[in-house]
């Protein structure tokens, strides 16, 4: 008990001794604080309003008589082709400035960018938005005349068997039945071709469609900056006084 009650005794002078030090070091605890906290404060007022715009953009998609609906690319493709032809290859040096690009649902995107400039921001997801518009266009006419070209050669090749069935129906040793069957199978793979073409002329393509663009204005944390600065000056103070301290014992 009673070396409980000494160490007690101890860390009582102990915590009187540290107060004392600071009590009549009070210049030496307030200058520093002082400095730091007029520091921070003209830090603070230094900085500047920042804006942080985003907006979201519909992937283009193709829609279809039957009701079918069919998007130009994926988000992976598209993403990938921003990151290598916008980001890496940064055309006139116009795409320096981060923006991050996420998936929604429903074929939707997100793309956000911060700056000091909402104009600035603007122009530069406008710019994303123009490039992936004009993707989308040169991905959906050439799927369409590849598939044109497809499918127009499919017909070619079964027009050009049953002009040779034709020809050859008047000659002897010939099934009648068998190219009778054959005959029946390629009218028929002719008129799906022939509907399979119409349908992908009647389709509509829709490009990408911006839905909704907001700015978002982020203001400067001064009340922040001021505690920080606060905080740093008082852990100066001390650590200075008791510095002061030791040299002089």
């Amino acid at each position: 008990m009673k070396l409980n009650k000494s160490k007690s005794f101890e860390e009582e002078l102990d915590l009187q001794e540290i107060f004392s030090i600071i009590s009549n070091s009070k210049k030496l605890l307030l200058i520093p604080i002082i400095i730091f906290i007029a520091s921070a404060i003209l830090y603070a007022l230094s900085l500047n309003t920042s804006y942080n715009s985003s907006i979201v953009i519909e992937i283009g998609h193709s829609e279809f008589d039957n009701g079918n609906i069919e998007p130009v690319e994926s988000f992976g493709s598209l993403n990938d082709d921003l990151s290598i032809s916008l980001k890496i290859k940064n055309p006139n040096n116009e795409f320096t400035q981060e923006v991050s690009i996420k998936p929604l649902e429903k074929n939707l995107i997100h793309l956000e960018t911060s700056s000091l400039s909402m104009e600035k921001n603007e122009e530069l997801l406008q710019k994303y938005y123009s490039y992936i518009q004009k993707r989308h266009q040169r991905i959906s006419d050439k799927t369409i005349d590849q598939s044109k070209k497809n499918i127009n050669d499919s017909i070619n090749i079964v027009s050009s068997n049953l002009s040779y069935l034709n020809t050859i129906k008047n000659k002897g040793n010939i099934n009648l039945a068998e190219m009778a069957k054959l005959q029946f199978e390629l009218d028929e793979r002719l008129y799906n071709l022939r509907e399979e073409l119409n349908t992908l002329s009647s389709q509509i393509f829709n490009n990408s469609m911006m839905i909704k663009l907001t700015h978002d204005q982020i203001k400067p944390k001064i009340k922040l900056v001021i505690f920080l600065g606060f905080l740093t000056g008082l852990t100066s103070s001390l650590l200075l006084i008791f510095i002061k301290n030791l040299f002089k014992k």
